[in-house]
This record gives structure tokens, C-alpha cells and sequence, in this order.
């Protein structure tokens, strides 16, 4: 049996509707055309969900091939143990592998000191604030800049990854490339370049959720965004994490020139996902779980 050539974009915080093959939403249209080609030319699975919206736990499942209550991966402290069973540490038995990003956000302790602190503080919230109030996941901004290659920390690891495609001989073996980038994960910041691609007058606010459901409440009281949420701003957020998602796109694209460089555009199989939502319209599990799924043979 022939082993393919694999690579995994792991993109978080993408909600797999806000692609311009999906036709959900007007801004996007044209926003991700290289996403769009490679749907176009795969399999998309339009109706997929990740099963856990949060960081840590979903990347820990996602890598184990098994549930939160299977993994024991509860929180953005507690994830997997060393020593567990991933895929891509089995995938170096006959892949060469290349893990770009953040690869150590499924172990426990991985993540940042806040959310460790946090995984243990949360449950005894009750006031509408965040638990630690120093959250760069609430920034948002514009540079005024026109760089092409703005989150500079993403643009590096597609450049290794296009590296190490180009190096690629005939006679060399299978490989797996797994690129994590920080992209659209909340801080929401972009700058004019991308900005300009998103139609401003096309973004819109969508609908409070009022269900009063738990798991909103408790993200309400965890997570509570410290910046308003009237129309205005939560357009300007809106058109922001937009920005980011054809950024993103744009990375991806990188990827797919390395891959024609070294004439391999007809023989891959690509995974893309995309794991968790950070939405502004009331916190709902369909925009936190929400995923979007391609595979391209």
C-alpha cells in the first residue's frame, strides 16, 4: 500500500461556516479562495463538530483519538500524560514528521500559567468578569500597516514547512507536516492589509442568544468580554477575526506553492481543521464546537 504525503493545518477558533466555499456569510466571500480550492477539489464535510470547545481538551482528544471522559483531558490544565498514545508520534514509524506550532497545548501543565490557574479558579466564579483580569484573549486592534505578512510567528512556521518541502528528493519517504499556528485564536488583531479585504458595510451582528442555557451563563461569568457587546463593537470585532481567517487562508496557500514547487500539488492528503469558536452572539455550543473538515487525496 502506497503511503501518502499528509499535512494537518490546525487552525483554532476557526468557525468552519466563515469560509467563502460555505456561502454563509457575504464578508467572506473571496476571503479564503485557497481553502476554497482545496474543498473544492476534495471531500468537505459541511456538517462537522469538534468534541470539546475548549483548547486544550479538544487538541488532547483530537491527538488521542479519544473522548474527554476516555483522556481524562478536563481543562486547560489538565490534559494528556506523557507516555500517551498520539497519532503523530505513531505516524513516525513510517512517516518523517515535522510538528510546527503549539505541540505541547495537549499535555497537562502545557498551557499558559493563566489558564493552569484558571482551569482551578473557574468553577468558583460568580461575578460577570474574567477569572484572571490580565486576558490578552481580550485584546482587539488595527495596526495601520500595510505588511502582508502580519502575525510574523505564522508566516515563519509555513516558511519551515515549505523548507522542508522544497528539500524533499524522489527517493525520500512519506512525510507528515503538522502546522498549528496562533491564527484566529483570539487576541482579534489585524492590520489595514487584511482589513481591506473584508467589506466593512458586509459585517454584520448577529443575534443575541437569550436561551439562558448553562454553558453560556458559566461562559458569561468565566469569560465575560470586558468590551461591550453593542452593535458597533461587536462589528469591528467581527471584521477583525475575518481578517484574520483570510490571513490565515493566506498561509495555508504558502503551504500549497511549496507543495507545487516540489511537484507534489497532485499527491497529497491534506487534513484540515479547525477547532474552536470564539463567537460573540451569546456564546453558543453551535459556534464554539462548530468545525470544518477537508481532506484532499
Amino acid at each position: 500500500m502506497t503511503e501518502h504525503n499528509i499535512i494537518h493545518f490546525h487552525a483554532e477558533s476557526w468557525d468552519g461556516r466563515m469560509l467563502g466555499c460555505q456561502k454563509v456569510h457575504p464578508a467572506m466571500a473571496g476571503a479564503t479562495p485557497n481553502i476554497d480550492r482545496l474543498a473544492a477539489e476534495g471531500t468537505l464535510f459541511q456538517n462537522a463538530y469538534c468534541t470539546n470547545p475548549i483548547c486544550c481538551p479538544s487538541r488532547a482528544n483530537m491527538l488521542s483519538g479519544t473522548y474527554t471522559h476516555k483522556c481524562e483531558s478536563w481543562d486547560n490544565f489538565k490534559g494528556l500524560e506523557k507516555g500517551m498514545w498520539t497519532y503523530h508520534d505513531a505516524l513516525k514509524e513510517s512517516h518523517d514528521t515535522l510538528l510546527l506550532g503549539k505541540h505541547t497545548d495537549f499535555l497537562t501543565g502545557g498551557h499558559t500559567v493563566m489558564n493552569r490557574v484558571a482551569g482551578f479558579l473557574e468553577p468558583l466564579n460568580t461575578a460577570c468578569h474574567p477569572v484572571m483580569n490580565a486576558d490578552p484573549a481580550q485584546e482587539y486592534g488595527i495596526d495601520p500597516g500595510k505588511e502582508r505578512e502580519y502575525h510574523r510567528r505564522d508566516w515563519e512556521i509555513a516558511a519551515r514547512a515549505g523548507e522542508f518541502i522544497r528539500s524533499r528528493g524522489t527517493d525520500d519517504g512519506p512525510f507528515f507536516i503538522s502546522l498549528n499556528p496562533g491564527l484566529v485564536h483570539a487576541a482579534f488583531r489585524t492590520n489595514q492589509y487584511w482589513l481591506d479585504i473584508i467589506p466593512g458595510e458586509l459585517v454584520d451582528a448577529p443575534p443575541v442568544d437569550d436561551s439562558r442555557h448553562p454553558v453560556p451563563e458559566y461562559q458569561k461569568k468565566a469569560k465575560a468580554w470586558r468590551h461591550g457587546l453593542d452593535e458597533d463593537s461587536v462589528k469591528a470585532v467581527r471584521r477583525i477575526y475575518f481578517a484574520m481567517c483570510a490571513e490565515a487562508d493566506a498561509i495555508v496557500g504558502e503551504v500549497m506553492s511549496a507543495l507545487q514547487d516540489a511537484g507534489l500539488a497532485d499527491n497529497p492528503s491534506s487534513d484540515y481543521h479547525d477547532i474552536i469558536n470564539n463567537a460573540f452572539s451569546g456564546w453558543t455550543e453551535e459556534d464554539e464546537a462548530r468545525v470544518e473538515d477537508w481532506v484532499k487525496e
